[in-house]
């Protein structure tokens, strides 16, 4: 008797671990991480939407002048058939708009409206779980508060923009250019 109910115990165990490595996290908030393929990706069609998983990003850059990598998050949904729900999708082909100041020294694609973008176009649309996932560095100015932002487009769709903010408070006894009359860009 004892030994059924070890096993029982087993194979729940492992329907459950199989079930957790084939399926994606529930919440796309979690950031779980799925497959991703776009050789066979498609662009979006008007019922589509494409969203950012956070509306801002903070960034403090400890009054330096560096750049930091910041990862941004979509999620890409699209109507069911005949119900107000939304259902995500995979394999819809993206293309990142940016604009802000981002590092010019990361240049991983030829295309300059692409500099700072560190994920490669193979991986430009989105994965099992229906999020895309672009890495971009973001430049700091010490002193100076920068914004930068960042959506996607995919044939007729347009997200919302992720707005990240590169927070510097000027270093100790330096006044900052902002309380020097200047505006941040």
């Amino acid at each position: 008797m004892t030994f059924k109910i070890k096993l029982c115990q087993k194979l729940t165990m492992s329907a459950v671990f199989l079930l957790a490595i084939n399926t994606c996290s529930g919440d796309p908030k979690k950031y779980g991480r799925c497959e991703i393929d776009c050789s066979s990706g498609i662009v979006a069609t008007d019922q589509m939407v494409i969203q950012p998983l956070l509306d801002e990003v903070s960034i403090n850059c400890n009054g330096s002048i560096n750049q930091t990598a910041v990862e941004a998050s979509f999620l890409v949904s699209a109507q069911k058939d005949g119900s107000k729900d939304y259902g995500v999708r995979s394999n819809i082909l993206v293309d990142p708009l940016v604009t802000g100041s981002y590092d010019p020294s990361k240049d991983f694609h030829e295309n300059p409206l692409y500099k700072g973008i560190e994920t490669p176009t193979s991986e430009w649309c989105s994965d099992k779980c229906g999020v895309v996932r672009i890495s971009l560095w973001v430049e700091c100015r010490g002193g100076v508060n920068l914004e930068h932002q960042i959506g996607l487009q995919s044939g007729p769709i347009v997200s919302d923009f992720l707005h990240i903010k590169a927070e510097s408070p000027a270093p100790e006894g330096e006044e900052s250019p902002e309380g020097a009359g200047l505006k941040p860009l």
